[in-house]
């Protein structure tokens, strides 16, 4: 007890010592300023909902008697620490603030690595932000609490200004963002995130109380995103180990140890290792946080060390100097900075702990820190200047001090004007000529002193005149448009423009008045005028020009002089908009139509072919069109995607504003920096990129830390060398970098010499700089239009606005072979061929002109002309086999000299002949073409082999046999294989591999580059073939043998596929695709394919597919999982005629097995088995067996090559034509299952939880194959992208409509080497919600013209996700059918649409009308579109897929407008104002089978359903698409969906409840409409139109109640929308107590079970519209627990009347009645009730009132002012074993404390009910006026 007195003494004497010390600075002060202490008035802090915050007074803002040099934080006022402060704030367990800091405990080890840091040098970021200059804003968002709107409207502001950057400082005294997952692990010992998020936010609290305290993680995510699609990086601030209230306070509770730096409350201990393990743990969490969101920069602070306890003199950083601990810091600092580095991210600090007081022996800082200089100091306060820093190698940010904005400080809050003269390299105490960048800070110092909005709207002019003084990017393409006349100009650092309308000149071509001219003047940044280099403008094309006739045009000043024409410039049309570009200067420029047709001459020769193109889509115009017997005409249009080409160029440094990387290079050679040794290469991926900065005309030359620089003097030479210090250069245009050096100052160039890169006054080649230019051509869409001649003739054609006069020849085109005859050679590669048995025979055929058949149309076949068999005698007689015709040219001749090969160089070809006096020839394609002058007509021969019996295969040479030793003829070089096979479609490889090598390789002598020839595949007619590839191997023993033994066998290079499965390491050498219209071949010399030493092999796959016959059998591959065929197309298996599986199919042993009775009884515990040896044999007597392994299959998609489905069974068919194989999902040990009820993309986060896996760091990566990193992939539903920076999200994107289980493998591979691996499933919910991408749109055509689908609306920039719900874990929204994404979609769904229009002009013979489609599987579907009074009819079929059968013929009438005559009836509306109505269900089917449907909406014009005004056509919009049952209606169980009440949906819709027997619609006894507001009355129902919803304008009702198994539902739900809400108008719907308003026209699902039964009895349900917008009603929904059924029931009148009244009384004026009596007061005791005002509370300092309740209290009142917001707390009560944990609710008000005083208190609860009050004393001291005073304070303590 004494010692805890003595202690107590202790401190209030050092206490009473050092305010003594401040008593002329601080007692006699009046209202000073600090942190913890917020000016206010004298009410309540923190406003209460029935008061608005009010802004300080004059009177309440801080006064500082002493005011000290600016700190980096407040520039006007040294904070001073309130002792009494934070202390007052109880913890979670009672515990007070200073009790934390009661005994820490040292342990920080010093480390070399830590105190010298290796620095690489910055490498400025590529995140299309930064452009040579940091342009950043700074937000105190730590200190004072901003909301996500609020920096919103900051970051608008500063965008506009130019700032590229926002800085957020969440971490800055207060943090103010909490992370999703904020657990922690520290040296073993684990913090929940609860725990970790409660300590943070209670000192959040403790620091500054506000309404809200923290942004979430979801609130940054938006800001980042608004930020980046504002051209805005975030950079965020987390200040450490200074600044760090918030974070120390948890720290030290969490760790139950003194973290602070002598008792700081702001600062950690450096030196103890606990405070700086628990704080770097927790900045790696926010580091990885920022890294994983592409933000670049991450600034650490590192700031005004201890500043609140060490107040004078060198301060914190002084402090740590004189006590030996700098070095601390100094750690720290590189510790923290190398986190930063380590995640991606440039680490960034303030720059007054750097090398403070110049102290540059404790350590060395990482010079990777890019250093944020605020101040030089003040009296005492000494940081290094910011020439020494720059010396130190670090590169600086401007952030001077004198230009804060400081909310609280009137006195230091920049103005506008005073932000004019801000000069970016003016910092304090110094210049910098080349910063890296400038940033504009706002502090909020005070952050109660006034509201966001404030803070906006002060700051806005300031922030817009600092921005305006910031270097812009060089470069920028700045548009600007004149809001008179439309007229827009694209040029580089425009800032204005003036457009005038002048009169048009004489342009020869234009029609009469068509022609639009302007002169423009334009403005640069500097005010000064542009009037050269090349700009492009864009006018606006009035109605009355065509789009397709404008042109441009630009009258230049020269032309003017002249008298000369204006130049005609051909752009593009762009939005409405003519846009090209012109060469300034220019006099005038504009736009014209063109009154001269357009036309072009095509020529072509019979069989020709010519082709052009134009811009946009272009039809065949139907007037003109071809005559077909002469030429046909073929238009295409296809898009060319976006390309871009990257140049080599030399960059104009004089010219360059701030920085430019590039290489520096004379042309030839490269500048390279190793380290800071200087060399040179050719390579320019081995060359070293600089940055060049430019500061008026000096420039410097950097990378990483070192400046190319002049070392040596006059006297001993000069040489080009490197520095860390900056150097400057001067420049040359001709003669490039120099340097002035010696008493003459001579010149010294930076040049190539004899010796490399050196410096010279004269000689050598110049280095400047290069660098890498990217030109990008956006895409465009193009027609193709391809004409070929058929017969002489001439005919016309127009195309867009181009008349093609095409003229067609029959003569041969210039340079055709005219000559009497053609010789036909042959060869075999370079090697002759002879028609006879010796060398005295032909190796050639004259063709002529009198040759048969030779002037046919069909012409002759190559095959009847050339020899086959034929002999070469190249190595002895070898008969040789034809095997193609080639055409060669003259460049590529067919000779016999050594290596010669021209077999892939020439054309093939089938047939010749002699037409129009020249020769021909077909190709592959069935094509005919000219022979040209000095072509060769090779016919081509190899060896047949025997090797394969599907197919013949050819080959240039073959070797020995396998089936003895080879002979030894190598002269000791050794021997190689070639081995060649077949492979089925469904990766049967034949031979097997075990035979391989007996059956189907030969032997060939090596030598070094020998290839393999030729091996060409010939097709017997059963086959064609698909693709050749080429894998290597090796002899497996006797490597070093020069023969080859009959007991060889070769192991062939093999990869792992995604299911760990083996395939053939193989190389594509020929495929049909690619290789489109050539001869299947391995061409040895063409593919490079050698081998590489003896003993080597070469394995050549051949891969067929069966020609279709109806005599095939088909293997079916069947995923029983999904009940979905794996293999879309099946597996034919060609086999002679007769042949099925029931009597073909054999076992390894030649059993027929196919048609036992107990089929096939292999292995009797599962009957559906099929031996692995199984086979048929197939029509090339190969005994062909079947795959099991669906990962090997070419064509599956992804999650079936995954692995993760096994063969269960096989079954055959009744006819035995097709084998089934079965298969079904590997059981794991750990799944998780989702709910999709949207065909948005789904996110799946916090992924690495479902492994276990604490930090991302921890991993190497997460992914979807088994054995290798696949983070992309598609499957058979839809994509997967993982995001590969966190590697805890995963994003699945459908791309078909979901109708079975969706499987996704995910694995995670560790750091340590082991893998854990769970399963991903998805689940259509009962109904689907499908965008319009889901279907497919074909455009229709009528007299050559399109009918072409368009876009309607806007698409969002990004697809959102849908609401990840799990099966079974409903979190984020109640019912299937609701999504947040669309809560807000008031037009299209997702924004957009695809619309058609069609026309009367349109309805004609031949018409084809435009057709969209789609296949879902399941009961219904509905069509959702738009309905306004221009649409029309759409004609809708549905066919079963699989029978073809047509299920359903619907056609609608979409047509929104009809008006009531009282004689006519319903009439459609003469108005056409526009009434759009959207996201309508125009047609709804239910009832189908469940199966797979196809649905075709086809859209055509009748003059019977056009009702617009005028008539003419009619429009048709698919938005979007929902779809019933996707799984069956037998899935619909409590089993899977009976997890989230959705089992057995019934659906009951409404409209039709409404309507009447005759077929209108009306009073029914079951659903009635009630119309009108106060004189509401059962009505007939009168909204006509589409008629699948029930439309309730205001005040219109609908009443209804259920019968059936009440007892058996789960959950009632209603299908609610407003189709024509808007910002300002929407619907709300009020059924019972509940009241929804809708702003969305998308249909949703709400649940109103409450309102509809209650314990298995109906309830009436009244759905009353009390919204401006339309409300739409379209189902029922029910789901039940058990299989049951419902209907609307019966309403007597009674309840028909109270349906009415309850209408009325929601409308009807409130009665005037006499008061009544009152009622007697109810009395609410809660059970707990106590109230207390914090202690020693001083006079103008915070004072907080602590209401501690029992959990029935819901609200107080302090005063008569209602607070609701408490926090649940628990306290322990009671000894020992009896010892309770109590639950109570804590509430707090804070105010300014002025005077003692009595606070009326009262409890309120759930009901409204309030208590008696109590009364709660505030005891107010007043400040003391001397030490007595001082101590008469203190004393209170005891």
């Amino acid at each position: 007890m004494r010692n805890q007195v003595f202690k107590k003494l202790f401190s209030v004497l050092l206490a009473l010592i050092m305010v003594a010390g401040l008593l002329p600075a601080s007692v006699l002060a009046e209202g000073e300023g600090n942190a913890d202490s917020t000016p206010a008035p004298t009410e309540a802090v923190q406003p209460t909902e029935s008061a608005e915050p009010t802004a300080p007074t004059e009177t309440e803002t801080p006064e500082v008697t002493e005011v000290p040099e600016p700190t980096p934080e407040n520039p006007a006022a040294t904070v001073e620490p309130t002792q009494g402060e934070p202390t007052a704030e109880p913890t979670d367990e009672g515990i007070m603030v200073a009790d934390l800091y009661a005994a820490g405990k040292n342990g920080v080890v010093l480390d070399d690595k830590w105190l010298n840091p290796s620095s690489t040098g910055i490498t400025h970021p590529s995140d299309g932000f930064y452009d040579g200059f940091y342009r950043i804003m700074f937000i105190d968002n730590g200190r004072k609490y901003f909301s996500v709107d609020s920096i919103k409207q900051l970051i608008d502001n500063a965008s506009a200004a130019g700032f590229n950057y926002l800085q957020l400082a969440v971490g800055n005294d207060g943090m103010r963002f909490l992370l999703d997952d904020m657990s922690l692990t520290v040296n073993g010992k684990e913090y929940t995130s609860e725990n970790v998020s409660a300590a943070i936010h209670a000192g959040n609290e403790a620091y500054h109380n506000f309404d809200v305290d923290e942004l979430t993680q979801s609130d940054m995510d938006t800001i980042i995103a608004y930020a980046n699609a504002k051209g805005m990086g975030v950079i965020p601030c987390v200040n450490t180990p200074g600044h760090m209230d918030a974070i120390l306070y948890a720290a030290s509770k969490l760790t139950e140890t003194n973290c602070s730096y002598s008792g700081s409350a702001r600062t950690i201990d450096v030196t103890n290792a606990a405070a700086v393990e628990f704080t770097q743990a927790l900045l790696q969490k926010y580091i990885t946080y920022f890294a994983g969101k592409g933000c670049k920069l991450f600034n650490i602070g590192a700031d005004e060390y201890a500043n609140d306890i060490f107040t004078t003199g060198g301060m914190g950083f002084g402090n740590l100097q004189q006590n030996n601990q700098y070095s601390y810091y100094v750690q720290y600092v590189n510790q923290v900075a190398a986190m930063v580095k380590q995640a991606g991210m440039i680490p960034m600090a303030f720059n007054d702990g750097i090398y403070f007081n110049s102290n540059t022996n404790s350590g060395k800082f990482d010079t990777d820190i890019l250093i944020c200089y605020w101040s030089n100091g003040w009296s005492g306060y000494s940081p290094m200047p910011v020439s020494g820093i720059v010396n130190q190698g670090f590169e600086v940010i401007n952030a001077h001090g004198n230009y804060y904005w400081v909310l609280g400080k009137s006195d230091w809050q920049c103005s506008p004007e005073k932000a004019k003269g801000f000069d970016y390299k003016q910092f304090q105490g110094g210049t910098v000529n080349n910063p890296a960048g400038a940033m504009f800070l706002i502090w909020c110092d005070y952050p109660g002193a006034d509201t966001d909005a404030n803070v906006i709207s002060n700051t806005a002019a300031t922030i817009a005149a600092f921005g305006a003084t910031l270097p812009k990017p060089e470069s920028a393409d700045i548009t600007k448009t004149d809001e008179k006349t439309g007229v827009a100009v694209t040029a580089k650092g425009l800032s204005k423009i003036t457009v005038e309308a002048v009169t048009a000149p004489a342009i020869s071509e234009a029609a009469e008045n068509k022609v639009l001219a302007y002169t423009i003047a334009l403005t640069g940044e500097n005010g000064a005028a542009i009037t050269s280099g090349k700009v492009t403008v864009s006018f606006p094309i009035p109605a009355e020009l065509d789009k397709a006739k404008v042109r441009g045009f630009a009258v230049q000043q020269t032309q003017t002089r002249a008298g000369a024409a204006p130049e005609t410039i051909v752009g593009r049309v762009e939005d409405s908009n003519y846009v090209f570009e012109v060469t300034l200067p220019v006099e005038s420029v504009g736009i014209y139509q063109t009154d001269a047709a357009t036309t072009e001459t095509i020529d072509l020769t019979v069989n020709g072919e010519e082709i052009r193109e134009q811009e946009g889509n272009k039809d065949i115009d139907p007037a003109v069109t071809p005559d077909t017997s002469i030429a046909t005409v073929k238009v295409e249009h296809k898009y060319q995607e976006e390309s871009s080409t990257t140049t080599f160029e030399k960059v104009d440094v004089t010219q360059i504003r701030g920085s430019r990387e590039g290489y520096i290079h004379d042309g030839t050679n490269y500048l390279k920096l190793t380290g800071n040794t200087i060399s040179s290469t050719t390579n320019k991926n081995e060359a070293t990129k600089f940055t060049v900065t430019k500061s008026d005309n000096n420039y410097t030359i950097k990378s990483g830390n070192y400046y190319l620089t002049i070392s040596g003097s006059w006297f001993d030479g000069y040489s080009l060398s490197t520095s860390t210090s900056s150097s400057t250069w001067s420049y040359n245009a001709s003669k490039g970098f120099y340097q002035s050096k010696g008493f003459l100052s001579s010149n010294y160039y930076l040049v190539y010499g004899s010796d490399g890169w050196t410096v010279l006054t004269n000689g050598g080649k110049p280095g400047y700089l290069y660098k890498d230019v990217t030109t990008t051509v956006p895409g465009v869409d193009k027609t193709v239009i391809t004409f070929i001649g058929i017969a002489a003739g001439k005919t016309s054609v127009k195309v867009g606005d181009v008349t093609y006069n095409i003229e067609v020849s029959d003569k041969a085109p210039e340079g055709s072979l005219t000559a009497d005859s053609i010789t036909l050679e042959y060869w075999i590669t370079n090697n002759m061929v002879y028609d006879g048995q010796d060398q005295n025979t032909n190796p050639t055929k004259t063709i002529t002109k009198n040759t048969e058949g030779i002037e046919t149309d069909d012409g002759v076949d190559m095959t009847t002309l050339a020899p086959n068999p034929a002999y070469s005698f190249f190595d002895g007689k070898v008969t040789v086999y034809y095997w193609q015709t080639m055409r060669l040219d003259k460049e590529h001749k067919q000779t016999d000299k050594a290596g010669v090969d021209q077999t892939a160089a020439g054309t093939s070809l089938t047939h010749i002949r002699y037409r129009n006096g020249a020769w021909q020839y077909k190709t592959l394609d069935n094509t005919w073409h000219y022979f040209q002058s000095g072509d060769q007509l090779v016919a081509y021969y190899l060896q047949k082999t025997d090797v394969t019996k599907e197919i013949d295969t050819y080959a240039k040479d073959w070797g020995y046999g396998t089936s003895s030793t080879t002979p030894d003829t190598s002269s000791n070089k050794g021997q190689v294989a070639l081995t060649v096979a077949v492979v089925y479609p469904d990766g049967t490889v034949s031979p097997l591999e075990k035979d391989m090598y007996s059956s189907s390789t030969t032997i060939f002598n090596y030598w070094e580059n020998r290839d393999i020839g030729i091996v060409a595949p010939v097709t017997k007619g059963d086959y064609t073939i698909s693709k050749i590839t080429v894998t290597d191997g090796m002899r497996t023993g006797n490597t070093t043998a020069n023969v080859w033994y009959t007991s060889d066998t070769i192991t062939w290079n093999k990869k792992t596929l995604d299911s760990g499965a083996k395939w053939y390491d193989e190389t594509v050498v020929w495929d049909k695709v690619t290789n489109s219209g050539t001869t299947p071949m391995a061409n040895g010399a063409q593919s490079n394919i050698k081998w590489s030493a003896k003993n080597t092999a070469k394995l050549v796959l051949i891969y067929i597919e069966p020609v279709v016959s109806e005599d095939n059998l088909n293997v079916v591959y069947w995923d029983d999982s999904a009940d979905r065929q794996i293999n879309p197309n099946g597996i034919q298996v060609v086999v002679t005629k007769g042949t099925t599986f029931t009597n073909g199919l054999k076992d390894g042993n030649g059993t027929v097995i196919g048609g036992t009775a107990n089929w096939p009884g292999k292995k009797p515990e599962d009957s559906g088995y099929l031996p692995d040896d199984a086979y048929v044999t197939n029509s090339s007597d190969v005994n062909q067996t079947f795959n099991k392994d669906i990962t090997i299959i070419d064509g599956v998609a992804a999650n079936y090559r995954s692995g993760i489905y096994e063969y269960v069974s096989a079954d055959i068919s009744e006819d035995g034509k097709t084998l089934t194989l079965h298969y079904n999902l590997k059981k794991v040990d750990s799944l998780h299952r989702f709910v999709v009820d949207f065909g948005l993309p789904v996110t799946f986060t916090d992924l690495l939880s479902w492994f276990n896996v604490k930090e991302f760091t921890a991993v190497e990566y997460l992914s979807v194959s088994k054995t290798n990193k696949l983070t992309e992939s598609t499957g058979s539903w839809g994509s997967i992208k993982i995001d590969t920076k966190t590697w805890n999200s995963m994003t699945y994107t459908l791309d078909k409509m979901l109708s079975a289980s969706a499987t996704i493998p995910l694995y995670c591979k560790l750091k340590d080497g082991s893998q854990i691996e769970t399963q991903i499933q998805v689940i259509p919910a009962t109904s689907v919600y499908y965008e319009d991408s889901f279907a497919k749109f074909t455009n229709g055509s009528y007299n050559g013209g399109a009918i072409a689908w368009e876009d309607a609306g806007t698409k969002p920039q990004e697809t959102p996700t849908q609401a990840l719900e799990a099966l079974g874990e409903k979190t984020n929204h109640n019912v299937y059918g609701y999504d947040p994404a669309y809560q807000d979609s008031t037009m299209f769904s997702m924004g957009s649409a695809r619309k058609v229009t069609v026309t009367s002009d349109m309805a004609n013979d031949g018409v084809v009308w435009p057709t969209a489609q789609f296949t879902f599987k399941g009961t219904g579907f509905d069509i959702i579109s738009l309905t306004d009074n221009t649409s029309g009819a759409i004609f809708v079929d549905v066919v079963n897929k699989e029978t073809g059968i047509k299920e359903k013929s619907v056609f609608v009438d979409n047509y929104y407008g009809y008006t009531y005559d009282a004689t006519n009836g319903w009439q459609p509306s003469t108005n056409n104002e526009p009434n759009a109505l959207y996201q309508i269900p125009v047609i709804a089917v239910r009832g189908l089978g469940y199966a797979e449907h196809n649905v075709v909406i086809k859209v055509a014009y009748s003059d019977y359903f056009d009702h617009t005004t005028p008539k003419g056509s009619y429009s048709f919009w698919l938005d979007a698409v929902r779809v019933y049952d996707p799984m069956g209606e037998s899935v619909n169980t409590g089993n899977t969906y009976g997890q989230d009440g959705e089992a057995y949906p019934q659906y009951i819709k409404l409209r039709s409840e409404l309507a009447a027997n005759n077929g209108t619609v009306g009073v029914n006894g079951k659903l009635l409409f009630i119309d009108g507001k106060e004189n509401a009355s059962i009505s007939e129902y009168a909204n006509y139109g589409p008629n699948n919803e029930v439309y309730l304008a205001n005040g219109q009702a609908i009443t209804f109640k259920l019968t059936g198994n009440l007892d058996k539902i789960a959950a009632v739900q209603i299908g609610a929308k407003s189709p024509n809400s808007n910002e300002t108008n929407k619907a709300n719907m009020v059924i019972g107590d509940s009241n929804k308003q809708l702003s969305t026209a998308t249909e949703m699902y709400y649940d109103i079970t409450t309102e509809a039964v209650n314990n298995g009895t109906a309830k009436l349900v009244t759905v009353i519209n009390t919204g401006e917008a339309i409300l739409s009603l379209t189902n029922l929904k029910i789901t039940f627990n058990e299989q049951g059924s419902v209907s609307l029931g019966a309403m007597n009148e009674t309840e028909q009347t109270a349906s009415v009244m309850a209408v009325r009384a929601l409308f009807a004026p409130a009665p005037v009645e006499p008061e009544p009596e009152p009622e007697p007061e109810k009395t609410f005791e809660p059970e707990r009730f106590e109230a207390s005002w914090s202690r020693n509370v001083m006079q103008g300092r915070k004072a907080t009132l602590t209401v501690k309740t029992s959990e029935d209290v819901e609200a107080i009142t302090v005063d008569g002012q209602t607070i609701r917001s408490y926090r649940t707390r628990t306290e322990r009560m009671g000894f020992g074993r009896r010892a309770k944990r109590i639950t109570y609710r804590e509430f707090t008000y804070s105010m300014v404390a002025q005077e003692s005083a009595d606070f009326s208190v009262t409890a309120i609860n759930a009901e409204g009910t309030e208590s008696e009050a109590i009364t709660a004393r505030l005891t107010v001291k007043t400040r003391p006026n001397s030490l007595r005073d001082m101590w008469d304070w203190f004393k209170g303590w005891f």
